[in-house]
């Protein structure tokens, strides 16, 4: 581990003060300490709102906002009027699925694999139809995904960046530009990609991107959707914020966050951001490769253990079923007996699991704040478990 990597483990009270072994970061990641001092100081020094008020405490809020947002949008290469602040990662592909303009013959495609924040509202709409295309060993096939595309009418393709089930990171470019060929849109999950990854949004080519700050080490209760032309899509929830003096309905990202906004999680967000900016692309993505090679090498060594998609690249997440044991069980265990923090069950993955007749498993999802002894923690845990 680097001693920036290092640095950033410290800046973390809960690593700090307990002997936790901490692999659930796909779920929600652990805070540093810059963080939470921000939070803290907007609720004790500034707790006002942006954007309205003009005494010195709205006008020190409206500012930690748009430095906030100049941040966030800097942070994957947008402009900041591409980008709109929503509740989680859930609430931005929710937006997407109520405000583009579908038709009754259009389709919306995704994958087998995806979280159920991008299936479930794409096959509960109530205007276009829901088309999956099956993965193979956590794969889409390009030839067959160019053959739904050239012969169906496919309105939008909404896939993952990265998996939450297995870790594996899609060829996005290849793909948008495919889906780009045949009129497609693309909005990408990146939920589980910005912890480990520098990413441009321009390069990519995607329509549309959404994330969470809870998974890049910042606070609960945020959500980001960038969207590369806001006219495409109409707003639908409306209230205080939205406006001109004259009611008329305001253009850009404002037009979509109606109401008081979660201006506390946004300044920390920010922070956030910092911590991982502080650190080269290049030991982030060392460490990964090293701990999910470690972590894939020794798994390997318990009887019995099944891998779900194994990658031949190093991924952040590895999920994994043993035979004729409970998954829950192992993870109580796992908890109580060794302090060891992994996530268990269907991973809100349901659809995939009943496809592959698996009945639960186990995730191990790493972040740049893990070590080597955290997986040796686990490795020597699980064994006595399975014994």
């Amino acid at each position: 581990m680097s001693p920036n990597l290092q640095n950033l483990r410290s800046s973390i009270p809960l690593l700090k003060k307990t002997n936790l072994v901490y692999l659930d970061s796909a779920c929600s990641s652990l805070k540093p300490a810059p963080v939470i001092e921000a939070i803290v100081d907007y609720y004790q020094n500034f707790p006002a709102c942006a954007n309205r008020s003009i005494h010195s405490l709205g006008l020190k809020v409206t500012k930690e906002v748009e430095i906030a947002r100049k941040n966030i949008a800097n942070f994957i290469g947008a402009k900041q009027n591409e980008i709109i602040f929503t509740k989680n990662t859930t609430d931005s592909i929710n937006l997407v699925a109520h405000s583009l303009d579908f038709k009754p013959n259009d389709i919306i495609l995704t994958n087998d694999k995806e979280h159920n924040s991008n299936f479930l509202p794409w096959q509960n709409h109530k205007i276009a139809q829901h088309k999956i295309i099956s993965t193979k060993n956590g794969h889409i096939n390009i030839p067959e995904l160019e053959q739904i595309l050239k012969t169906h009418k496919i309105k939008l393709l909404s896939i993952s960046l990265t998996s939450h089930l297995d870790g594996i990171t899609i060829e996005a470019s290849k793909i948008i530009k495919l889906a780009h060929k045949y009129n497609t849109l693309v909005l990408l999950d990146s939920a589980q990609t910005l912890l480990h990854k520098k990413i441009n949004v321009k390069s990519l080519g995607a329509d549309f991107l959404a994330f969470s700050s809870q998974k890049i080490m910042g606070p609960t209760g945020l959500g980001v959707l960038f969207v590369k032309d806001i006219k495409t899509l109409t707003p639908t929830n409306f209230g205080g914020g939205v406006v001109n003096d004259d009611q008329t309905i305001i253009n850009g990202p404002s037009a979509f966050e109606a109401g008081t906004q979660n201006y506390a999680s946004l300044i920390g967000f920010s922070r956030a951001i910092d911590a991982i900016n502080k650190i080269p692309k290049e030991e982030i993505e060392t460490n990964l490769k090293e701990l999910s090679t470690h972590l894939l090498q020794n798994l390997k060594t318990i009887k019995d253990l099944i891998i779900i998609n194994e990658s031949p690249k190093p991924t952040s997440i590895i999920s994994f079923y043993i035979k004729n044991k409970n998954s829950e069980s192992i993870a109580i265990k796992l908890d109580i007996k060794y302090n060891i923090a992994v996530r268990s069950g269907h991973f809100c993955t349901h659809y995939y699991f009943k496809q592959n007749k698996i009945n639960s498993a186990l995730r191990i999802s790493l972040a740049p704040y893990n070590n080597k002894k955290d997986i040796e923690k686990l490795i020597k845990a699980l064994t006595k478990i399975c014994l």
